[in-house]
Parts: structure tokens; C-alpha cells; sequence
């Protein structure tokens, strides 16, 4: 039998939520926010998506060998790590300089309502990139 061992990294997007993972179509498990999970399969070629709600990660292609160990790691969308962080900060920023300069307000819902269509993009058109799923190392 050969091995998938997936990790998911300990990430502020989707804390609460499990990601579960298909392979040929069939659910064969969840993996919670900074847990290892890992499971045998046989030898050959499979598809394999995480989804989470209807969001989901591309399809990932991978050929496994008899007795071979992969390691796949999931993940939210790049820039899902600094984008909230990021667009609170410059929000919270600029809405301290307006007050401090009394800054006309006229564009400073500008800024969040950006950050906000990348959230929406990702959760609409984007929704099958929405999830990484990548092949981190394979050993024998």
C-alpha cells in the first residue's frame, strides 16, 4: 500500500472549519486547521480536491508507486495569510490620520471595499482556487 500524508498548516482563514478531501470523487476524510492526516491507498494515478463549502482547491493529479509515502499540503489562497491583517491595519491606519488631519472621508471606505472584492472573488468566480493543494515532498 502506498501513503497520502496531508498537511494543513495552522492558518487564520477557515480556523474553524475542516477541510475535507476527496479523492476520485469520494470523500475519504477532513483535515482540521494545523492537523497531519494521512491514509493507504493503492498504487496508480488519482484526482484528489479539498473542498470547503462550495469552495474548493484545483484538481491534483498524482501518480503513486507500491510502498511510496507523498506528502500534499493544503492551504488557503496565498494571500489569504496577510489580506485581513493587511486591510484592517491600513484601515485602522488611515482612519486614525484622518481624524488626526481631518482628512476629507469621502474615499476612505475606498480601501476595505477593495479588500472586500478580493474576498468576493475568491468566494465566487475564484471559488475552485479558493484552496491550495500541492505536493510538498515524496519519499520512499
Amino acid at each position: 500500500m502506498a501513503t497520502l500524508k496531508f498537511n494543513r498548516a495552522n492558518e487564520w482563514m477557515n480556523r474553524a472549519r475542516a477541510y475535507k478531501i476527496y479523492i476520485d470523487g469520494n470523500k475519504i476524510g477532513e483535515i482540521a486547521n494545523g492537523q497531519t492526516n494521512t491514509t493507504e491507498i493503492k498504487a496508480g494515478q488519482y484526482s484528489i480536491v479539498a473542498k470547503i463549502d462550495w469552495c474548493s482547491s484545483q484538481e491534483l493529479i498524482i501518480n503513486i508507486a507500491e510502498n511510496e509515502i507523498k506528502e500534499l499540503d493544503v492551504c488557503a489562497y496565498k494571500i489569504s495569510r496577510w489580506l485581513m491583517p493587511v486591510g484592517l491595519g491600513i484601515f485602522i491606519i488611515h482612519g486614525i490620520f484622518r481624524y488626526l488631519l481631518y482628512l476629507d472621508s469621502s474615499y476612505y471606505y475606498i480601501i476595505p471595499f477593495i479588500f472586500l472584492l478580493i474576498i468576493i472573488y475568491f468566494a465566487s468566480i475564484g471559488r475552485k482556487k479558493y484552496l491550495l493543494l500541492t505536493e510538498s515532498k515524496a519519499t520512499t
